[in-house]
């Protein structure tokens, strides 16, 4: 590996120790190996990037949005003889 690829892994954001592993693994796996664990990593990738994206958007979203609204009907007797609904909220 070169000192500029080695350098845009250490600037991607994964962990020192993974880069290391790929960096072990180019060194002595297979071609096969090689490529699966581009696979693997690739993978990583699209999961922790969809997860920060779904964090992100629940992060700025308005807290009622999220939660929905919230309320409670209850069914109350009255001096006048006749049913009410009552809704709070």
């Amino acid at each position: 590996m070169n000192p500029e690829h080695y350098k845009l892994l250490m600037n991607s954001g994964d962990a020192e120790a993974d880069i290391e592993e790929f960096k072990q693994l180019l060194t002595e796996c297979t071609h096969r190996e090689y490529w699966s664990f581009c696979r693997r990593m690739a993978l990583r990738h699209c999961v922790y990037a969809r997860r920060s994206r779904e964090l992100d958007i629940f992060a700025q979203a308005n807290p009622g949005a999220v939660a929905g609204a919230s309320g409670q009907t209850f069914v109350v007797g009255n001096p006048h003889d006749k049913e009410e609904t009552i809704k709070l909220g």
